[in-house]
């Protein structure tokens, strides 16, 4: 299992399961991805959530800076303005149920002081509508960075592809930080849980073998410590703090 953090995104590889999840002000979403289709899905913003299973892929390329629109493409397709919802009631508000066979897709309403937000205009972006309506700026997509990946790329290639924007890079043995090329921070599960930190004078590495005690590693030895948390993956040079695949 890999996991990268890749702008204000996060994937997972495990197996054939692929995990995404964005984290951006005012809106959390999620999917889980396998066997070329969305498992399950859920976008939370203020004003609405939205829960779905069984979904079929919009596209086989997703772009990291904005999943929170992917979301809304991959559930196009079953919300219709043809199609009547199931409308039922809840603590958060009413649910509007837009499943099709065994495709499920519900949308809660939240209701903040008997006040509704999920507007018609709200619900133009999840509709294939040719009707011009000007959205509230909380609902149009918002983008300066891009990181597409591809379903069908396995994780070593979104490593090769996307190295300098992934800032985080989790394993089961490890985890490592980075800006850019320059490591950050680094922790090693199985080298007696070695927590190292770059600084302009070199690492300063924090060594758990029952009491703490600071170490000063080489750039070899720090290189093999982060291709340890990377095998399988990928094999890079550490050279003055900065990596390179």
């Amino acid at each position: 299992m890999i996991t990268f953090k890749i702008l204000n995104s996060q994937v997972t590889y495990d197996g054939e399961v692929i995990e995404i999840k964005e984290n951006i002000p005012n809106s959390e979403s999620f999917m889980e991805i396998y066997g070329g289709g969305i498992n399950k899905l859920s976008l939370e913003t203020p004003h609405y959530k939205i829960v779905g299973k069984n979904i079929y892929l919009p596209s086989k390329e997703i772009n990291l800076a904005d999943v929170k629109s992917f979301i809304y493409s991959a559930i196009r397709n079953i919300i219709r303005e043809d199609k009547q919802p199931i409308i039922s009631l809840s603590g958060e508000g009413p649910i509007y149920d837009f499943s099709v066979d065994c495709h499920e897709v519900k949308i809660t309403e939240k209701t903040l002081n008997g006040i509704h937000f999920l507007s018609a205009a709200l619900q133009k972006p999840l509709v294939a509508s040719p009707i011009n309506v000007q959205l509230p700026p909380w609902v149009a997509p918002f983008n300066l960075s891009s990181a597409v990946i591809s379903i069908d790329e396995k994780p070593q290639d979104v490593l090769k592809k996307h190295f300098s924007q992934i800032s985080k890079i989790v394993t089961d043995s490890g985890y490592i930080e980075k800006n850019g090329s320059r490591l950050t921070k680094i922790y090693h599960v199985w080298t007696n849980k070695e927590l190292c930190y770059t600084q302009l004078t070199g690492y300063v590495c924090f060594e758990d073998s029952g009491s703490v005690k600071e170490i000063r590693p080489s750039d070899k030895e720090v290189e093999k410590i982060v291709n340890d948390i990377l095998k399988g993956y990928a094999k890079c040079t550490v050279e003055r703090g900065m990596i390179v695949t």
